[in-house]
């Protein structure tokens, strides 16, 4: 278990790996980077304000694995690397950017959600792989295989090599599935 007040910063240039994290005062921020295509992996992460989660390295080249359990945080949550496997996570707005596969157990977001696995898929983690978002939804993958999105905005999930599956997809405006594969929706 590590613990701040202010600020907690995890900076190497390979491997990190943790227990748990957190930031708990409201507006405190997380940041957790590997500058080395090092691998990240950790159990949960609680943050008062935004959580930072990068693997990459000194040319902005993504690379290295990013495994956690669950994130909450009251502002952001970004995590960027290449792959990415996450619990549930709790946030303002979620930012998930992977050179391969973003796998979660469920997303919970007071605003925006966005993942883009443009070399990988976007997956269930083993939990029902369910996404609330009170406002846009935007899905660029592989292929896309979760469980029920719900948007107070709009939902646009692109599935550009293979098929987009999902549960119940609800939304307050658009839903636009386009797939190379076959979409399926359980509506």
């Amino acid at each position: 278990l590590v613990s701040a007040e202010r600020l907690l910063s995890l900076q190497t240039f390979g491997d990190i790996s943790f227990t748990s994290l957190i930031a708990a005062p409201e507006f405190a921020q997380l940041d957790v980077f590997s500058d080395g295509l090092g691998s990240i992996t950790g159990g949960d992460i609680l943050s008062g304000g935004t959580v930072d989660v990068f693997s990459f390295d000194d040319f902005n080249q993504m690379g290295g694995d990013i495994s956690l359990g669950d994130v909450s945080a009251n502002d952001t949550v970004t995590v960027t690397g290449g792959s990415i496997a996450l619990g549930n996570v709790v946030a303002n707005d979620i930012s998930l950017l992977s050179l391969g596969d973003i796998l979660f157990n469920g997303l919970n977001s007071a605003n925006s959600i966005a993942l883009d696995a443009s070399n990988g898929l976007v997956a269930n983690n083993g939990g029902d792989g369910d996404i609330e978002s009170d406002g846009e939804v935007t899905i660029d993958a592989l292929g896309i295989a979760i469980g029920d999105v719900t948007s107070q905005g709009s939902v646009v999930a692109n599935a550009t090599a293979g098929d987009a599956s999902f549960g119940v997809v609800t939304a307050v405006n658009d839903i636009t599935i386009p797939a190379s594969g076959s979409p399926s929706v359980l509506n």
